[in-house]
């Protein structure tokens, strides 16, 4: 509030008056709901309280006023829009100290730009009594001494001068005071002196407008003291004719301390439209006072919107506000809040923000504001949410894979051993039969273990560099005899493929799981695409998706037009065993095979569903820079046999005893150890006489790993291959570079660990 807002006296009117009208009245505004916002005048002689607390009451009058009068005069105080034509109505106004002076009310209406009434400026005029209580009359001699004392007195400066040459013809001692000058120093100069020479004309022209009988309100300039300093002044001028002659009455104030806060004002408030994070600033009724505009682009507005919106209508969520007498107040009393909120932007999209909500309090402590600094979260959150899921499948892989593991090694017995048997049994026969059925049996759950084994990202794998666009094409002739002929397949793909580095059979998987998936979706008709782009992801991209890494990537999107999934079951799709088919229609592996094989290979995959419009998969592999491997395809030799001795290594005495009988079926020698260590102590003692170990991965004590790198300080020459119920991972890949000939995986079948020891033991090693 500035003293502009109050009514000011018209030019013509005499010093006196002019005095009077700034020094003895009480002023205050009243905005359109009844709230005191602003006072000016002897608040604290009239009242006994001070300014800003009289400003913080909730019920600012009902203490200053008599009881007789309380009921009118207290509606037209809290009301005064509904009694503007109270104006004159006296009242008697109580000082703290229980005296009383009688007020004469004048109430002015104060319009906003389309004239709309928007507050109410009140003057509480100290009514002046003629003459004692035996009616004799007001001595005028007690009215001059009265005016004299009062003119010398006043807080505001004062200059009488004169018309035309501005020479000073009087003052008070606050004029004085401002100026730095000694008593009588003023009078021997012109005031225009005392002013900066670059407002001098503009000062001379605010007073010709007086003189002509204009009203330009007050003239702010600056003024130099004695001293030397540099004063912020505003004036305000009336042209008063005396008896002798006409005067002008200046009435001069000091806005240096104002007009300073009001630069600070200003500093910071370009301080805070220049920080990063959106800072919001509310008035008491809850509407935006500010904002700066990193809180243009978090709401996305561009600043003219801020001033019909309100604190409820930025925030989804809901804010730590209560409304008390229709004004803002934090929960549970206190100055400060924060936490994480939801923002609605301006055009219904919701982010989540970590806000800090601030109680603002005027000089005097009383609340006049809140600020809301807010920083954008949404991402983080989204990350944090990766995270979490994340670490919850790894948690279930590593579950699913250690159960895979064993289970492997059980099925390996199984598997086996039915398999001797149906060797050793004439074809025809009952116990051939069986065994075949068990053996079958076992090759089904033995696959069932291996697509745990891929999701918990320990499946066997051989890489080689490729196109995405070959693994598509070889992936269609497999999709032919799967799905109906009302289930059309599209491909877009990309004219120059993108070359990839990853296992092309189970990539083969990746794109049979999503479109089998994809089919189940479509029970009646619809479309399946298949599509790959080579895209160059940046790390704007990358920053939202968990173990991407900005670069070129090949991408394989494959949507179709099925029933779409619902977004709580899009929480769960990825995770084995979670499945939305009937009991009997789906293992609920599929997708989970299908996340194991993405990040495998490095890769990340996208899901985005409409329910009654369809899904789309993004699935994003890192490409390679490395030149396309060829193909080689060579025919399974039949399995022969041998006399050389091997050394069997497993902790689990079935996987030893089955490879022990398939390895004698096939003539060889067999020595067997329980762990690593036995191993070695074997090995050093049979030295030169053992042909090949055939060595488990996963053993308690030392893996197989450890074992293998000391075996190799005994014999740099040492023949092993490599098994693991888990498969082929890139531990098992590290170790086949340090020297290991092969690798077979749990559970064995007879031909392929024969062929396998064949092979590895007729192999020429480089020395």
């Amino acid at each position: 509030m500035t003293p502009s807002d109050f009514q000011t006296p018209s030019s013509g009117r005499g010093t006196a008056r002019l005095l009077s009208q700034h020094q003895r009245d009480l002023v205050w505004l009243t905005d359109a709901k009844g709230h005191l916002r602003a006072i000016e005048g002897p608040v604290e002689a009239m009242l006994g309280v001070t300014p800003s607390a009289l400003r913080s009451a909730k019920h600012p009058w009902r203490r200053h006023l008599r009881a007789d009068d309380h009921a009118d005069a207290l509606d037209v105080l809290e009301n005064p829009i509904a009694h503007l034509g109270a104006s004159g109505l006296r009242v008697c106004l109580l000082h703290t100290d229980g005296t009383e002076r009688e007020v004469e009310l004048h109430l002015t209406p104060r319009r906003g730009a389309r004239g709309k009434i928007s507050g109410v400026v009140t003057a509480a005029r100290p009514v002046e009594r003629r003459g004692g209580g035996n009616g004799a009359e007001h001595d005028p001699r007690a009215g001059v001494s009265s005016l004299q004392a009062l003119f010398e007195e006043a807080f505001e400066a004062i200059f009488v001068l004169e018309p035309g040459r501005l020479a000073i013809l009087d003052h008070n001692r606050q004029a004085e005071r401002m100026m730095a000058a000694p008593p009588a120093t003023l009078r021997r100069q012109t005031f225009d002196q005392l002013i900066t020479p670059d407002d001098v004309t503009a000062l001379r022209a605010h007073l010709a407008q007086h003189e002509a009988g204009e009203d330009p309100g007050p003239w702010r300039g600056r003024a130099v003291a004695l001293d030397g300093r540099s004063i912020d002044i505003e004036l305000r001028a009336a042209h008063v004719a005396l008896t002798s002659r006409k005067v002008i009455a200046c009435i001069v104030r000091d806005q240096s301390r104002h007009l300073g806060a009001e630069r600070k004002v200003l500093h910071f408030e370009q301080i805070l439209r220049s920080i990063s994070d959106s800072t919001v600033i509310f008035d008491l009724t809850g509407a935006v006072a500010f904002a700066n505009l990193a809180a243009d682009r978090l709401w996305g507005m561009d600043g003219s919107e801020w001033p019909r919106l309100g604190l409820w209508d930025l925030y989804a969520s809901r804010v730590p506000f209560e409304r008390e007498d229709d004004r803002l107040v934090l929960e549970g009393g206190v100055d400060h809040a924060e936490g994480e909120f939801i923002i609605r932007r301006l055009d219904g999209s919701d982010r989540v923000c970590f806000t800090s909500f601030s109680l603002i309090r005027d000089q005097g402590g009383a609340p006049a504001g809140v600020a809301a600094v807010s920083r954008d979260v949404t991402g983080e959150r989204a990350i944090q949410q990766q995270i979490i899921q994340s670490q919850k499948m790894d948690s279930i892989g590593t579950l699913a894979g250690g159960v895979a593991h064993d289970f492997n090694n059980l099925l390996g017995g199984i598997l086996g051993y039915a398999q001797l048997i149906k060797a050793s049994t004439e074809r025809g026969s009952k116990v051939h039969a069986q065994s075949e059925f068990i053996e079958q049996s076992a090759i089904r759950a033995s696959q069932l273990t291996q697509q745990l084994l891929s999701f918990s990202r320990k499946g066997k794998y051989n890489l080689r560099v490729t196109t995405l666009n070959d693994v598509v094409r070889s992936s269609l002739t497999l999709l032919e005899g799967s799905l109906p002929k009302s289930i059309l397949l599209h491909t877009d793909l990309e004219s120059e493929g993108c070359a990839i580095e990853a296992d092309p059979t189970q990539i083969e998987q990746v794109i049979l799981n999503l479109c089998i998936n994809a089919r189940d979706a479509m029970p009646g008709s619809g479309w399946i695409t298949l599509r790959t782009r080579t895209r160059d992801l940046d790390a704007a991209f990358c920053r939202d998706r968990l173990g991407l890494v900005a670069g070129p990537h090949a991408e394989l999107m494959v949507r179709d037009t099925g029933h779409g999934i619902d977004a709580e079951t899009l929480t769960h799709i990825f995770e084995p065993f979670y499945t939305t088919k009937e009991l009997g229609k789906g293992t609920g592996l599929g997708l989970s095979v299908v996340y194991g094989i993405v990040k495998n290979h490095g890769g990340h995959i996208d899901v985005r569903s409409t329910p009654g419009v369809g899904t789309q998969f993004f699935i994003y592999f890192p490409a390679s820079a490395k030149p396309i491997t060829p193909l080689e395809e060579t025919a399974a030799a039949p399995a022969d046999g041998g006399t050389e001795r091997i050394l069997i290594v497993d902790d689990e005495a079935t996987i030893r005893e089955l490879a022990t009988d398939i390895l004698e079926t096939y003539g060889y020698q067999v020595l067997r150890a329980d762990d690593g260590i036995e191993a070695i102590e074997v090995f050093r003692r049979n030295r030169g006489n053992i042909g090949l170990i055939l060595l488990d991965m996963q053993m308690p004590t030392i893996n197989g790993l450890q074992t293998y790198r000391r075996l190799r300080e005994i014999d740099p020459q040492v023949r092993v291959i490599l098994s693991s119920g888990y498969g082929m991972d890139r531990d098992i890949q590290e170790v086949l570079k340090e020297g290991v000939l092969a690798f077979i995986q749990k559970p064995y079948k007879i031909h392929e660990l024969a062929r396998a020891v064949r092979e590895c033991l007729d192999r020429q090693l480089v020395p």
